[in-house]
């Protein structure tokens, strides 16, 4: 009886509502829209629920994510989709009030744009002045012409950004060159502003269960640009999207209903790339999508890794990616030119600040370009250790010498990227950086075969949530650092079964100086938590760790370091819950397709702990594809063990 009595009071409020304006002034497009919508069923259709972020839920009935109560214009809108269409129909009927921005149909552009499509043509729709509206879409010469995703590599300073994150710019039309064309142009951002101090446990840990609220908000791509990538020096790319006039206008106005609506965030799922992409949906085939359909979490790799391969009616969704370097990138690519002569220059005149070094006969004018070049964005490198940087007097310097040049043609840049050359050296596919589509799926499966010194042969099944270790493939990543999170590993005895390993969280970052010079070495660090074996002898003594510290490395930025660390643990064992490991190692990318680690190490433990004494891992990966790899792998840690293992990425 309660269910009959629901469905009899809904019909009557919707009787309400397509009655609210049937009088003899009442518009004759009001009646025909809501019985129109009707007859179509449109608070079913796949667009409105879209619009709406309606999930389904277990009661079989869809609810929307968005948590602000100013989205929605009936009552319990956010739980029946169908009393919010009609309920938007009415609003956008009514008669404009003493404020026209709060009519429906300036609040909700991209709901009437899509009516419009569906609904019966009307002449006598209001027509309110929406002025924040059309400021936001442009008018004239600059309206908006296109849609782009931007990618901004992961940052391992900010537990919020820590795989990357996603930004949509609304790009107006302009005149100005192609490279300055979009620098004021609006961008989208769906994010948690964290409090101050919050770490990285914190973070993932309610970001995991919904502990925080994200909103869209909205900057010119500038302010992203000098945040991203001037002040945190991380690289960022454009994926600049093919798309109609219709979806564009359509992307637009959606942007437009979401500023400031609050969602709940989840690390995993409702994240920058889950919202991100499902504004793109919006006006993607029904049976496209760029969310994984197969996995119940997005990450920004997995965002870029579909648009890349969806069909947009016919048609590829991306028409070129353009990459914004760093100031860091941007030196790294210059010192890397720079011949030994041209580095024993830069390095002295970094001692002494005498011009004459740097505007020798002996160099060229090219040579005298890229060495003033390498030396600003030296300066510019500096955000996360002001006092490596130059003063204001070296810095008036160098800008006086390298205006009376003129601009190079071969600097990194802003440039269209393309697929590297098979003929390229391993040295240059290191050295010019790949987008995120171009990286391993984040996700791995893997099976082993494994033989250990005290158990004998196994096997062993390893299960990565995301992203990659020290030794994947360095395409669309740092090649130098780690980034791990839930890697689970079981193995499989004679005598039963084993969790070997849950690594929570795996942080590991390789800094490098970009020039070699010792008072630019900036500190590496690994930071690990989670659940292991004490050692690999054993079967029944497992514990909970955290563990972590400071180290330094040296080497080839993007291909090689030789680095140490010192760490200290905590772990949950009744013995020894307290221990130090220095560790020392060596990570070598010698191409894409194959790269090697040594690590060794003692860990001292308070007390007689099962996990002290040496360790030794050694390890070889095999594999160009972004799908698979091939690994084998050495361990000591009080007894030796070794496997050979297929790894898959999804």
């Amino acid at each position: 009886m309660p269910v009959v009595l629901k469905r009899v009071g809904k019909l009557l409020l919707l009787g309400f509502l397509g009655a609210g304006l049937a009088s003899a002034e009442a518009p004759a497009g009001h009646s025909q829209w809501h019985d129109a919508a009707t007859d179509l069923a449109l608070h079913d259709n796949w667009r409105w629920l879209q619009l709406g972020h309606y999930q389904p839920r277990r009661t079989g009935k869809p609810v929307s994510d968005i948590h602000s109560a100013g989205f929605f214009l009936a009552p319990e809108g956010a739980r029946d989709p169908e009393l919010e269409l009609h309920a938007t129909i009415e609003a956008f009927f009514a008669p404009p009030g003493e404020d026209p921005e709060q009519h429906a149909q300036c609040r909700f552009p991209a709901r009437l744009l899509w009516l419009r499509e569906h609904l019966p043509q009307v002449d006598d729709l209001p027509t309110p002045r929406c002025e924040g509206y059309d400021r936001w879409r442009g008018q004239d010469e600059r309206r908006i012409e296109s849609v782009s995703l931007i990618a901004v590599e992961g940052y391992l300073r900010n537990p919020s950004s820590l795989y990357g994150h996603i930004l949509l710019r609304l790009n107006e039309s302009a005149r100005e060159p192609a490279e300055h064309a979009h620098v004021l142009a609006n961008t989208v951002n769906f994010g948690v502003d964290l409090p101050p101090g919050e770490s990285p446990l914190q973070f993932i840990s309610k970001g995991l269960f919904g502990g925080y609220e994200a909103v869209f908000s909205h900057a010119r791509f500038h302010q992203n640009s000098v945040l991203y990538g001037d002040y945190q020096q991380r690289d960022l790319w454009e994926y600049r999207l093919q798309l109609t006039p219709e979806q564009t206008a359509l992307v637009v106005a959606h942007t437009w209903e979401l500023l400031g609506r609050e969602f709940s965030y989840y690390f995993a799922g409702s994240n920058c790339a889950y919202r991100t992409a499902a504004i793109l949906n919006l006006i993607l085939p029904e049976d496209e999508s760029l969310d994984n359909r197969i996995k119940p979490w997005t990450m920004p790799h997995d965002t870029f890794n579909h648009l890349m391969r969806v069909d947009n009616n016919g048609a590829s969704m991306v028409s070129a990616v353009y990459y914004y370097p760093s100031p860091q990138s941007e030196l790294l690519a210059d010192w890397q030119h720079l011949s030994r002569t041209q580095r024993a220059a830069a390095s002295a005149w970094l001692e002494s600040g005498d011009p004459e070094l740097i505007t020798d006969e002996r160099f060229s004018l090219l040579e005298q370009q890229q060495l003033l070049d390498a030396l600003i964005n030296y300066h510019a490198a500096q955000t996360a250790s002001p006092a490596s940087g130059l003063s204001d007097a070296d810095w008036r310097t160098l800008m006086a010498l390298r205006v009376r040049l003129p601009v190079r043609t071969d600097s990194l840049g802003d440039h269209i990227y393309t697929e590297p050359s098979s003929a390229q050296s391993s040295r240059d596919r290191m050295r010019h950086p790949a987008p995120m589509h171009a990286a391993n799926y984040p996700t791995l499966l893997s099976a082993s075969g494994l033989w250990n010194e005290t158990r004998g042969p196994g096997v062993e099944a390893r299960f990565r949530l995301s992203y990659y270790d020290l030794l994947a493939r360095p395409v669309g990543r740092p090649a130098l650092a780690e980034l791990s999170m839930v890697d689970i590993r079981a193995a499989a005895w004679e005598d039963g079964l084993q969790l070997r390993r849950l690594d929570l969280i795996n942080a590991t970052a390789l800094n490098l100086s970009a020039t070699g010079r010792l008072a630019d070495q900036p500190m590496s660090g690994r930071l690990r938590a989670g659940y292991e074996a004490s050692n690999l002898a054993c079967n029944d003594c497992g514990e909970w760790f955290v563990e972590g510290g400071p180290g330094l490395a040296f080497g080839s930025p993007g291909l090689a370091a030789g680095y140490g660390l010192l760490e200290g643990r905590l772990a949950s064992g009744d013995s020894g819950p307290v221990a130090v490991t220095p560790r020392l190692g060596w990570l070598q990318h010698w191409h894409s397709a194959f790269s090697t680690g040594l690590e060794a190490g003692y860990r001292w433990s308070a007390g007689d702990s099962d996990s002290a004494g040496p360790l030794l891992d050694a390890r070889l990966r095999f594999g160009n594809s972004q799908r698979w790899d091939l690994r084998l792998e050495g361990q000591w840690h009080q007894a030796s063990e070794f496997r050979v293992g297929l790894g898959t990425y999804w």
